[in-house]
């Protein structure tokens, strides 16, 4: 593990809620967007960039957070409030 990513990691660890420290304005776009289910031709059409940038914010998210898929990328989005959950399928 890189000595960035452990500051980071160390961060989350001392305030739960520093992830909107660590993680820039457009990877917190991403998250917002990949939280709603969003694809990654869908967020890069949204934020004209390529499908491959979307999945490298997602991967340098899921890095900064040490998170290790997209379920748990998804349920820490749930868990923060940074999307909420309409029940059903739908989420918002």
């Amino acid at each position: 593990m890189s000595a960035a990513v452990r500051t980071v990691m160390d961060r989350i660890a001392e305030d739960p809620d520093a992830y909107y420290k660590v993680l820039s304005d457009r990877e917190m776009v991403v998250l917002r967007l990949l939280s709603k289910c969003e694809t990654d031709e869908a967020i890069g059409q949204e934020l004209d960039i390529s499908p491959f940038t979307v999945r490298r914010h997602r991967l340098n998210i899921m890095n900064k957070l040490n998170l290790k898929s997209v379920a748990q990328l998804m349920q820490y989005a749930l868990d923060k409030g940074i999307v909420k959950h309409k029940g059903g399928l739908g989420w918002s």
